[in-house]
């Protein structure tokens, strides 16, 4: 693992480094395929399951330490049944296939521990904001969407909005949806249309409406440019 990526995920950490779950994520399926682990001896992967087992409680969670974030490598034979001697070599052998990484600190750590408690904990505060991490947005209201948003004809749902604005501008840009806007108000100032028929923002967004196309001929003319407006 890169160690700008081990950064990363140990960041997110935050307060909760050390973990309090009862129970590990075990994945049998995953762990019958670990192509890794399966090029190690069977008395390797016993090994590693008791590391594993210690890196639960480990702090950093995931890593080989005691609670106080000591290393344990070197005292492993006094939590493992398995002589003291035979330890450094099972280890080797871990290591060689890649079965496990290490930290900065040369202290032994699980790729996979690792990457779920972080993915736990961005699951719980999102839960704490009302949703996952995949469907609540970051409530960051830049002034570009904020131009935007004061320029469209219908005020409503402004986190919608949000959500919206940014999935949209995995498709397209900035610019084409301040064109976009413009060219849907100036045909609501052509046909005259009412405000509750206009669209919620985000329902303009979602279906793309940048891309509808506009009979604009004859029509007054808009500016998004703040104190224009219609001219």
């Amino acid at each position: 693992m890169e160690k700008s990526k081990y950064a990363e995920i140990i960041s997110s950490f935050g307060d909760s480094i050390r973990a309090d779950y009862p129970a590990i994520q075990y994945y049998p399926k995953d762990a019958l395929n670990d192509m890794n682990l399966k090029r190690c001896s069977l008395k390797a992967i016993g090994l590693w399951w008791m590391v594993w087992s210690l890196m639960h409680s480990g702090k950093p969670y995931g890593h080989l330490t005691d609670e106080s974030g000591r290393s344990l490598e070197t005292d492993l034979w006094k939590y493992v049944p398995i002589m003291e001697l035979e330890i450094k070599p099972l280890l080797d052998e871990l290591e060689k296939n890649d079965v496990f990484s290490r930290s900065p600190k040369g202290i032994p750590f699980s790729r996979r521990m690792i990457r779920d408690h972080a993915a736990r904990l961005a699951r719980r505060d999102a839960g704490r904001k009302g949703g996952n991490p995949e469907l609540t947005a970051k409530e960051d209201y830049t002034k570009t969407f904020l131009d935007w948003y004061a320029a469209y004809p219908r005020k409503v749902g402004k986190k919608a909005a949000l959500r919206a604005y940014q999935s949209a501008l995995k498709r397209t840009d900035h610019k084409t949806l301040f064109d976009g806007l413009k060219r849907l108000c100036e045909s609501i100032v052509k046909n005259e249309t009412q405000t509750e028929f206009v669209p919620h923002p985000s329902t303009w967004l979602n279906r793309d409406g940048w891309e509808d196309d506009y009979t604009v001929s004859g029509a007054k003319k808009f500016s998004l440019e703040k104190g224009k407006g219609w001219q």
